[in-house]
């Protein structure tokens, strides 16, 4: 029976209607519209009001539509706590020289989720000085294999801030040992670099505080 066919999963589902009612037809042809918009469906005959037989495959996927429900939830919290940590991830490529960054990195770079760099427009962001320093590490973390952690300074596309911020990376080893890629972090600290600036701005002892 349909019911009973129902109960399997996955179930092939297979009508004969050649002495339905009309009541019963029109059972069949809102059952017709539903699996049309899950599942793959046929008619057979000349079309729903002449069919001798509806054959369907029905699959259910509640599992499925709750493993995606998570991944989702994952991705979001994901997403915001990279906004809430201004942080974002990265990973280079230098033997295809592709670049890969999470949301976190466009938002503190302040360029665009579309926008694609290279292991040379990826370095387009830092400040001449920084920018060196990063190529220097990237070139050493290839090299030795060993991680690093510095502050650079990075200009942000749209407003043109200075930014400080922390880059850390460490390189990626393949099946057979061989680096195969670098993978890191990118930090925005400008607002720690602020208050260690103020902190140092102020008297250390009691005598400049009667000084000022």
């Amino acid at each position: 029976s349909l019911r009973d066919a129902l109960e399997l999963q996955p179930a092939l589902i297979f009508l004969h209607l050649a002495s339905v009612s009309p009541e019963e037809r029109l059972r069949v042809r809102m059952l017709a519209d539903y699996l049309g918009g899950r599942w793959p469906f046929l008619i057979l005959g000349t079309g729903i009001d002449n069919a001798t037989h509806v054959l369907a495959v029905m699959h259910d996927i509640t599992e499925e539509q709750r493993t995606q429900h998570a991944l989702q939830e994952s991705e979001f919290f994901l997403r915001q706590s990279q906004v809430v940590g201004e942080i974002g991830g990265w990973r280079a490529n230098p033997f295809r020289n592709e670049v890969v960054w999470t949301e976190g990195i466009y938002h503190i770079v302040e360029m665009p989720t579309d926008y694609k760099p290279d292991l040379e427009t990826a370095l387009d962001c830092y400040l001449p000085e920084s920018r060196e320093r990063v190529v220097a590490n990237l070139q050493e973390a290839l090299t030795t294999g060993e991680s690093f952690s510095i502050h650079v300074q990075v200009r942000g596309a749209q407003s043109g801030t200075i930014k400080w911020a922390e880059l850390r990376g460490s390189p990626h080893y393949d099946a057979q040992g061989a680096i195969d890629y670098l993978m890191g972090t990118l930090q925005d600290i400008s607002r720690y670099k602020a208050a260690e600036e103020e902190l140092q701005s102020l008297p250390c002892d009691a005598d400049e505080v009667d000084a000022a």
